[in-house]
């Protein structure tokens, strides 16, 4: 018992020695004026633009393991989060814009739940319909374009998104061959 009471204040010791020791043996840095080491201007070389190297790569200027998208709360209530794709530059110019959507509302797609590419047109189905939409959630009442419920104007058989993107669809009827 005696012993293990003197290895006790020993160690008591030892630790209050060690942090008044530790700190003003090792000192604390201070910023100093005075330059480390001065190298010639003519050894430095600088590295090419990465613009250069990989026009897909330098599009995106995003830390390392954050994604550069952009999240949102629809008017229903649902999440949406849209990831832009780099993509390179076409003829004369034209590029296009896609993107990775995330819809929490949205049904199962070709790319997974909720999950679509947002940019080139899909093609017309149904909408997966919701309760805070459409009222109930048993079948389809309306068709969508690229996830975006069409609205008919008038009885001309012409259809438009509901936010607007100036896709014109036209209904053809069946041919009767």
């Amino acid at each position: 018992m005696r012993r293990q009471g003197v290895f006790a204040r020993l160690l008591t010791v030892l630790l209050c020695v060690l942090t008044i020791v530790l700190p003003v043996g090792c000192g604390v840095l201070q910023p100093s004026d005075e330059p480390v080491a001065v190298i010639p201007q003519a050894m430095v070389t600088s590295a090419p633009p990465l613009s250069e190297l990989d026009p897909i790569l330098s599009a995106s200027k995003v830390p390392t393991g954050s994604l550069p998208g952009v999240s949102a709360v629809s008017a229903a209530g649902g999440y949406e989060y849209s990831i832009p794709l780099d993509v390179p530059p076409g003829r004369a110019g034209m590029q296009p814009k896609l993107s990775l959507r995330y819809s929490s509302g949205a049904g199962i797609d070709n790319m997974g739940a909720g999950w679509s590419v947002a940019g080139a047109t899909s093609i017309i189905k149904p909408c997966t319909p919701t309760f805070a939409t459409h009222g109930h959630v048993d079948f389809p009442t309306k068709l969508c374009l690229d996830q975006q419920p069409l609205i008919e104007l008038g009885s001309t058989g012409e259809y438009r998104t509901e936010n607007d993107s100036f896709a014109q669809v036209l209904a053809q009827p069946p041919s009767a061959s």
